[in-house]
């Protein structure tokens, strides 16, 4: 599906890719707004809640951007944010988080190698045809857009 996309409306998935990196940059600095909040003591004022399960909060915010969240009960969700208590609640969530992660995998690495072969090919190709030939654009373009949709993979 991914693929259909990517060559349907590529400005849908740059769109897309930019909301979430400006929605991870966003994250990121509200909690280095709490961390120095925190300061040393690893606490957050009156609420004590403990650093390693602010830091589960945080990764959560920022690893489930593409999966919808709904939320019935707003008491409940504060109550689960700011219990002390649930923080084995919230790192093993972390750790399941984590676990669902692509790893770097022998596929993955044959993929990037394919696709910048193929791009190597198609610019040296294009040198060699006359210059301002629609055709050299067209291959040029191909290429790139094979090595955009493969290489952002690599990225997770």
């Amino acid at each position: 599906m991914s693929l259909c996309m990517a060559i349907g409306s590529p400005a849908l998935i740059t769109y897309s890719l930019s909301l979430t990196i400006l929605n991870r940059y966003w994250v990121r600095r509200h909690f280095d707004r709490i961390y120095a909040k925190m300061g040393e003591s690893g606490e957050e004022g009156s609420t004590r809640i403990p650093r390693e399960q602010v830091q589960a909060i945080q990764y959560l915010l920022q690893e489930a951007q593409q999966v919808p969240i709904r939320i019935t009960n707003m008491d409940k969700l504060k109550d689960l944010v700011s219990n002390p208590e649930n923080k084995d609640w919230w790192l093993g969530l972390r750790k399941n988080l984590s676990k669902t992660r692509r790893g770097v995998t022998f596929s993955l690495v044959a993929q990037m190698l394919l696709a910048s072969v193929a791009y190597l090919l198609t610019i040296i190709g294009g040198f060699q045809a006359s210059a301002g030939d629609p055709t050299t654009a067209l291959e040029i373009a191909a290429g790139n857009l094979w090595v955009w949709m493969v290489c952002p993979g690599f990225s997770y």
